[in-house]
């Protein structure tokens, strides 16, 4: 721009010289990430120890002994963080799930530990080359096969799917299909 080389009418230098002699030294380079806008929500701790993000419709986990209390939550386009009373209590990714409201992100280390033991894995009975035959043949020869009736016949039958769908614990689609089958009677 022309005016910054104009010389002053009553001090000497130009503006660019100023600016070149005085600001160029003093800057630095600029901040290689973007900016990014904190937002802030108040939010009541639920009982199941949850806080809820009312903009997005998402609950984020809090140790459990906040039940109850006031929180402030602070949140971007990929973190959420929760205080109460000025202390930083949880922290958390941004679930990106547009479309998808009312998800749950929870933590283990914010769960109560009674809560802890549903998340255990429950030892389950599991097919094999010895158990599977023996198993089946006493559940075909049961009580209900001496029976000629077609009603014992259905439940010997819904006695095996069973059986098969609790062996089948570990292949869903083939549990879904046999549970499927038994609603429609077959």
């Amino acid at each position: 721009m022309w005016h910054n080389t104009q010389p002053y009418q009553k001090k000497s230098g130009t503006r660019q010289s100023l600016y070149e002699q005085y600001e160029l030294p003093q800057m630095r380079a600029l901040p290689a990430d973007l900016f990014e806008i904190k937002k802030i929500a108040r939010a009541k701790v639920q009982r199941n120890y949850h806080i809820f993000l009312g903009e997005e419709k998402n609950f984020y986990s809090v140790p459990w002994q906040y039940a109850g209390k006031q929180a402030e939550v602070l949140y971007t386009s990929s973190t959420v963080e929760v205080y109460v009373a000025q202390k930083r209590i949880a922290t958390h990714q941004h679930l990106y799930l547009y479309g998808r409201e009312y998800r749950y992100q929870t933590r283990e280390e914010h769960m109560p530990r009674h809560h802890l033991e549903w998340k255990k894995p429950k030892a389950t009975m599991r097919p094999t080359s010895s158990n599977k035959p023996n198993s089946l043949a006493r559940l075909l020869n049961g009580p209900c096969s001496r029976c000629s009736s077609a009603e014992f016949t259905n439940r010997r039958l819904t006695i095996v799917a069973k059986a098969f769908c609790n062996w089948l614990k570990i292949y869903p689609r083939a549990a879904r299909a046999s549970r499927k089958a038994l609603s429609r009677g077959w």
